[in-house]
């Protein structure tokens, strides 16, 4: 199923309306676990104007032993909504508890960390690049599932939804957390890789005392028979919450000056570009234009996409 079906299902939860699915959605339901479903519903109404303090109510009434893969997320996202509503000791308890669940017994103080944090790079430069972000090793091991995935049909060609600035997208795409609930023994260091972003944006959070949500992760190949991404930004308003920051990982180990597929980001004092070379991480506002050279060699990325509350908005 794709994203928008995925998320026509999920809104039919919402509302009662579970009789009125049809085969194919019914289906994909009944194979999820009612920790995983109760996670895709929460998620899914962060994203509308879903009353906060319901969906905390929603989350508190999961079991106890809700699986490992999933409490990571469960703490995040009560976290972040605690944030939303300006209950920052519980939003601290949470936070506490998903450090726990990544195996970090301590938070990080919030103070004397670091003299910046994503928000404040972004602010300053456009980019934040963090270059070695896995290991060579680790890197090896994405590309490799990268590779398995799309010789095994998994990636699908991705639309261009934003004609106004007149580009082309010729990528093949899949949702990562769909492939992890379906193949995840396959493939566990991409698996892994989505467990590191999120504890970077939750470390984030409590440094900076942002509310980031991560929570779309996406791989996308693009040929390298001149396969590229035309102008766009990867903004996406919603009522209450908007996608903020756009996170790039690139497992591309032999990649060279000449290989091209440079991406490039419109910045306040210009544009940057930027080679995918193997374990580089990059970071910028959704709301950026950018775009992706023509690719003269196979080229691989995933995203993370981050939402934060539309300013204003609390619910």
């Amino acid at each position: 199923m794709t994203e928008r079906e995925r998320d026509a299902v999920l809104a039919s939860v919402q509302a009662g309306r579970s009789g009125d699915l049809d085969e194919a959605a019914a289906a994909w339901l009944e194979r999820l676990s009612p920790a995983r479903r109760a996670v895709l519903v929460a998620r899914h109404r962060i994203l509308s104007a879903h009353p906060r303090a319901d969906i905390l109510a929603a989350l508190d009434a999961l079991p106890a032993d809700v699986p490992p893969e999933l409490a990571l997320e469960v703490h995040l996202m009560r976290g972040n909504l605690c944030r939303e509503l300006g209950d920052l000791g519980a939003a601290h308890a949470a936070e506490r508890l998903a450090w726990i669940a990544m195996g970090w017994p301590t938070p990080p103080s919030p103070v004397g960390r670091a003299p910046w944090g994503i928000a404040a790079g972004v602010a300053a430069a456009g980019v934040v690049v963090i270059d070695d972000f896995r290991g060579p090793d680790e890197c090896a091991r994405i590309r490799a599932e990268c590779d398995h995935l799309r010789g095994q049909g998994r990636l699908h060609p991705g639309g261009f939804y934003q004609a106004d600035h007149g580009g082309r997208c010729d990528k093949l795409r899949a949702e990562v957390e769909e492939l992890i609930d379906r193949h995840g023994a396959s493939i566990p260091a991409t698996a892994a890789l989505t467990t590191a972003l999120r504890r970077l944006v939750l470390g984030n959070n409590h440094f900076e005392q942002t509310t980031l949500y991560p929570m779309e992760f996406q791989i996308a190949a693009f040929p390298g028979d001149g396969a590229s991404y035309g102008l766009h930004t990867d903004a996406t308003p919603g009522p209450q919450i908007r996608r903020e920051l756009t996170i790039l990982y690139y497992p591309n180990p032999a990649w060279a000056a000449g290989d091209g597929g440079l991406l490039r980001v419109e910045t306040a004092a210009g544009w940057i570009e930027l080679e995918p070379i193997a374990d580089r991480l990059v970071m910028f506002a959704s709301e950026a234009v950018h775009e992706v050279t023509a690719c003269r060699t196979d080229r691989y990325s995933i995203t993370c996409w981050c939402w934060a509350p539309t300013p204003g908005s609390r619910a």
